[in-house]
Order: C-alpha cells, then sequence, then structure tokens
C-alpha cells in the first residue's frame, strides 16, 4: 500500500528478453480493462538502436551527397575558368611559356583552391564544434576536444579532390 492505493511492482530479467517482452505483451493485453503497465528496458533499446540506424543512414547519406556536389562545384568551378581563360593560355604560350612551366602554374593554382578552403574551412568547423560542445554541455558531461583523425582525414580527402581536379584541368587545358 504506498499513498493509500495498492501498487505492486515487479520487476524481471530474463536471459531472452524478447520471449519475456512477448510474455508480458500477451499478460498486458489481457487484463487491458486492469490499471497495468509495463516497461521494457530491452524493447526501448532495440527502438534507441532502430532510430540510432535511421539517423546514421539519414546523416552519412546527407554527407555523402553533399560530398559529391562540393566534387561537381570543384570540378564545374575549375572547368569554366579553363574555358573563360583559354585566350589568356593562349598568349601565355605565345610569348614562350613552356609546357612545364604551364602545368607548374596549374598545380599552383589548384592547391591554392585546396589550402584556402583549409583556411575558411577549419576555423569554421571548429567554431561549429565549439558551439554544440556549449549547446550540449549542459546535457552530457564530457571534456571538448578536437576530432584530429577526422580532420586528417578530412584533409586527405580534399588535396585527393584537389588531385582529381588538378588532372581534370590538364587534359581539359591540353584539349
Amino acid at each position: 500500500n504506498i499513498g493509500g492505493s495498492n501498487t505492486a511492482f515487479v520487476y524481471m530479467s530474463s536471459s531472452d528478453p524478447k520471449e519475456l517482452s512477448e510474455a508480458v505483451s500477451q499478460v498486458y493485453d489481457e487484463y487491458r480493462g486492469i490499471f497495468i503497465d509495463y516497461y521494457s528496458v530491452w524493447e526501448t533499446e532495440q527502438s534507441d538502436r532502430s532510430l540510432a540506424f535511421v539517423m546514421q543512414v539519414f546523416c552519412y547519406g546527407f554527407i555523402a551527397l553533399m560530398t559529391l556536389i562540393c566534387i561537381a562545384n570543384i570540378l564545374n568551378t575549375i572547368s569554366t575558368s579553363i574555358d573563360l581563360r583559354r585566350r589568356e593560355f593562349a598568349m601565355l604560350k605565345s610569348v614562350g611559356m613552356d609546357s612545364k612551366a604551364f602545368n607548374r602554374m596549374l598545380v599552383f593554382e589548384s592547391l591554392l583552391y585546396g589550402i584556402k578552403t583549409l583556411i575558411y574551412g577549419i576555423p569554421l568547423s571548429i567554431l561549429l564544434i565549439l558551439a554544440e560542445f556549449e549547446m550540449m554541455r549542459g546535457t552530457f558531461s564530457f571534456g571538448f576536444f578536437l576530432p584530429l583523425p577526422y580532420y586528417i582525414g578530412a584533409i586527405a580527402a580534399l588535396f585527393g579532390v584537389v588531385l582529381l581536379a588538378m588532372a581534370y584541368s590538364f587534359r581539359k587545358a591540353r584539349r
């Protein structure tokens, strides 16, 4: 008798939580007229895992889509740049610029695109991580850290895209 009402609590554990949850659910359905409530940790964990999986698929899909859009944007920018500068390239070659110097110019130009991206992207991402940390500080207790392996991976991926763009610009410029 708790607080003037007849309340009973029953805690159960099982080596097969799915079977236990199904059995308790049947009892719950059978005695629906009587106030019975149950909470299954196993069902909650299964629901949380399913939700986490859906969120991961959504997030990784979004990241993949954004990555493909960015790569296409970089290639489009370089392609447009080369198309618009054909006369400039022809003039440079006519005044004596050899292929080696021309290729070196394109390499430096592509590297500057990548470095400029890092100069804007890394500080912005650190600010976003700090803002997210500040928002979650009251909810979770963990220290602030920068995910350096992810930064290194992102930098490597960026320069991979820059190399791809460089190869594309070489092919486009030779035509």
